[in-house]
């Protein structure tokens, strides 16, 4: 019965530590957005899919907010509400860079392992080059950002929430479900993307767990974004954004995604 108690409990915990973590993000964000919106920096009119067609003015406008909001969000939950140790969110100054190019070279070499099959078998064709040095920079850094805001929430701050309560297989498993149904409404989302983005949750999270370090999700995360989407063409989260080579998907979409 002890048991029992202690297990609704830590629900009780997990959820409330989850709900401050939102509210105050939320309510953070709508100050950003309202003084932007203001400036006439941010056109609550615009779709997303004009917006990635801009990627500084994503990054500056939309994913850097974000990025440090959730942060400091993070701290003040985390460690200063719930009395964790900031460094169970794994936000270190410490060895970033070897970290941060540990997980690139693990997401880039998945990312083209799997375009050189795709290659091999013919399922895609190469059309063209399209050299634009300041579209492509742009991307890398958006890719960062947008990979580091998104790895703060689910590894930083989620999976440490649910593992403190429940331990580590639970907390991997939980926070890589989370990052899958937050894909869930993104355009063309189908099984097989949603099961893929679980299958990259929990690497992720599995490389959080080993190093206890966010920067090498935050490479992986960037780089496979990046590679895939301003390098091999593919789509990333449903959106089409610059690439340097062009290529047509001619195999099946089960094969290709």
């Amino acid at each position: 019965m002890s048991n029992y108690k202690t297990w609704l409990a830590n629900i009780g915990w997990v959820v409330l530590e989850i709900v401050v973590f939102t509210v105050m993000s939320g309510i953070l964000l709508l100050i950003f957005n309202l003084l932007f919106t203001q400036l006439g920096w941010l056109q609550p009119d615009t779709s997303l899919s004009e917006n990635f067609s801009r990627p500084y003015r994503l990054l500056l406008v939309e994913y850097l907010p974000l990025l440090l909001i959730v942060t400091f969000t993070t701290y003040l939950t985390h460690t200063l509400i719930f009395k964790f140790p900031f460094s169970q969110t794994g936000i270190q100054s410490d060895n970033i860079l070897p970290q941060f190019g540990w997980g690139w070279l693990i997401g880039t070499s998945i990312v083209t392992i799997g375009f050189l099959v795709l290659f091999s078998f013919k399922l895609i064709e190469f059309r063209s080059f399209n050299w634009n040095a300041w579209l492509l920079l742009g991307f890398l850094l958006f890719f960062i950002v947008q990979s580091a805001g998104e790895e703060v929430i689910m590894r930083g701050f989620l999976l440490p929430a649910i593992e403190a309560r429940f331990g580590t297989v639970v907390a991997l498993i939980l926070s890589s479900s989370v990052f899958a149904i937050a894909h869930y409404f993104n355009p063309n989302a189908n099984w097989i993307g949603i099961t893929n983005i679980f299958l990259g949750g929990l690497l992720m999270g599995i490389l959080f767990i080993q190093f206890r370090n966010i920067w090498t999700p935050i490479g992986l995360h960037a780089s496979w974004n990046f590679i895939q989407a301003s390098f091999f063409d593919f789509e990333v989260s449903g959106f089409d954004v610059y690439s340097l080579i062009q290529f047509e998907e001619t195999g099946m979409d089960i094969m290709t995604g």
